[in-house]
């Protein structure tokens, strides 16, 4: 005659589903749910290191092109002869 207090969470109902899912049937999509979130994370990093490589050719470049112009700037400015 006690019956105790349930707790029961707004918008979540008590029913069951009516006719229970094989086990197997389960298991498919979620494996292929797991395989493409990996996949994804895989192209996300290949994107990413991409993006670092690209970043660090250009650093290097713009470095070397920084180089040269000193070096021209100062070489030509050894050639310039003093009244």
């Amino acid at each position: 005659e006690d019956e105790e207090p349930t707790i029961t969470f707004p918008g979540r109902s008590k029913a069951k589903p009516a006719v229970p899912r094989p086990l197997a049937a389960k298991q498919e999509p979620k494996q292929d749910a797991i395989h493409n979130r990996s996949l994804a994370m895989i192209e996300r990093a290949e994107r990413r290191h991409r993006r670092k490589a690209i970043a660090a050719v250009a650093v290097i470049a713009l470095l070397v092109l920084v180089g040269a112009a000193v070096l021209l700037g100062l070489t030509r400015g050894c050639t310039v002869k003093a009244p």
